[in-house]
């Protein structure tokens, strides 16, 4: 009998212990998986700080092209009318002249 209390009281040893490594695995299996979803997720906001970045200078570009398309149609605007009528600057001048004029009268 105590033989068999030996072989029980083994038995029972090996089950709590094999438990035991079960638990530690899985916590080391879940501290892995959790580590790796840190990294992933630094990883997704670093590439989502250089698209945002990439989407800022897109825009300026954006802009930069507007405004020189813009600038390229007043300077045609200007340039059509100097060649039928004085252009915007040189009426202004003009108006200063009289101005000018009529203040020294």
């Amino acid at each position: 009998m105590n033989l068999d209390s030996s072989l029980k009281k083994a038995e029972n040893e090996i089950q709590f212990l094999k438990e035991q490594l079960q638990k530690k695995e899985e916590n080391n299996a879940k501290q892995k998986e959790e580590d790796n979803l840190k990294k992933l997720t630094n990883i997704v906001k670093k590439q989502n700080e250089k698209i945002d970045d990439q989407n800022k200078e897109m825009m300026k570009l954006k802009n930069m092209i507007e405004i020189k398309k813009l600038r390229e149609k007043t300077n045609l605007s200007i340039t059509k009318n100097n060649g039928k009528d004085k252009s915007a600057n040189n009426i202004q001048e003009d108006q200063v002249i009289e101005i000018k004029s009529a203040t020294m009268d």
